[in-house]
């Protein structure tokens, strides 16, 4: 029990939103391992990794026929041309070409934390179906952060990637993130 406690004292929750996304392809960082400052909170820890204990989401378009997707994951490898990207599917959204603006998942706990450790450039303990090589990010470039700095992304940062493939219109998303670094 007490063990169990220990680590809910550091569980941290981020919420990440992002406002005006208008292009194709945009990339955030919503946890940056190595900022443990008033911005995150968490302990840093080297080598660490998240802990992903709970999560909510909404994506909201502001035109009917635009299709937007959301999801987010963690960097699995990276160097100076690109980073390989392993998503969760437990946080997509899907806003469709229909006259639904809004797609949400209500805020979901985990039993157990979502042990997101990496190890040879793949989760350690988790399996995922969905990754992408992208040269978009990669050791030479910055995303923004949740609190809108810009940070050179590295392997086990969480990731935001929210892209619109029809249409002509903005989104907001929103992600809360509940987690611990360990």
């Amino acid at each position: 029990m007490n063990v169990h406690q220990d680590k809910l004292k550091k569980v941290v929750s981020v919420e990440f939103q992002k406002t005006e996304i208008s292009a194709t392809n945009n990339y955030f960082v919503a946890i940056d391992l190595d900022n443990s400052d008033d911005d995150y909170r968490h302990e840093y820890v080297e080598d660490g990794y998240v802990k992903l204990v709970g999560t909510s989401g909404i994506l909201i378009k502001s035109k009917n026929s635009d299709i937007w997707t959301s999801v987010f994951g963690c960097v699995l490898s990276i160097n100076a041309t690109e980073a390989t990207i392993g998503y969760l599917q437990l946080g997509a959204l899907y806003a469709a070409d229909t006259n639904q603006f809004i797609d949400r998942y209500a805020l979901q706990t985990f039993p157990v934390e979502l042990d997101l450790s990496i190890l040879d450039n793949v989760y350690e303990k988790v399996t995922v179906s969905q990754t992408e090589v992208t040269s978009d990010i990669n050791t030479s470039t910055t995303l923004k952060d949740a609190v809108g700095n810009d940070v050179t992304p590295a392997v086990g940062d969480m990731i935001v990637k929210v892209n619109k493939t029809a249409g002509s219109g903005v989104a907001t998303v929103h992600y809360s993130l509940w987690y611990y670094v360990e």
